[in-house]
């Protein structure tokens, strides 16, 4: 990653999304609030670990002091599953946020393992769906977990979480 998009701090920083999280860390430093790490999980469903294991490593990790928990449009419904997680088993501020939300349904990003699911028998294409913005943001909310509107917004928040 490009060093003058970091800085160290204490927000923890988990993406789904290749240059998102650029975008994100940039926002952050520059409203100087800097990261303890940095993690990006790759755009695909199959590679890589998942939000619940990072989650679990940065509420025990003493660095950090907010987690910004950062997805995308599309892909499955691991989001159900760190919602539940971070309803359940964590501790400190987390804030959301998902990038694609305003984009057309037709217009999705759709990656390959997105692609390979429709040719998998119906059971094992159940799994892999692809779950809409608004079903990731309703599962934040509804777990009362920040979600911001747009990346510009991320800043105020964690500011907002470290404040309290």
């Amino acid at each position: 990653h490009e060093s003058e998009f970091y800085r160290p701090g204490s927000v923890g920083l988990i993406t789904r999304g290749s240059y998102l999280i650029y975008e994100v860390a940039l926002g952050l430093t520059q409203a100087n609030l800097g990261q303890s790490i940095a993690i990006n999980l790759g755009s695909e469903a199959i590679v890589g670990s998942s939000f619940s294991h990072w989650l679990e490593v940065l509420e025990k990790d003493k660095a950090t002091n907010v987690i910004v928990l950062v997805d995308q449009t599309g892909g499955g419904y691991e989001d159900v599953a760190a919602a539940a997680y971070i309803a359940q088993e964590i501790h400190k501020p987390v804030i959301s946020y998902i990038a694609g939300r305003y984009t057309p349904e037709t217009q999705l990003i759709c990656n390959p393992s997105a692609r390979l699911s429709t040719h998998l028998p119906e059971a094992m294409s159940n799994m892999t769906k692809m779950s809409t913005a608004q079903e990731k943001v309703a599962v934040f909310k509804q777990g009362r977990i920040p979600v911001a509107e747009r990346p510009s917004q991320i800043p105020i928040l964690v500011q907002k979480a470290l404040d309290h």
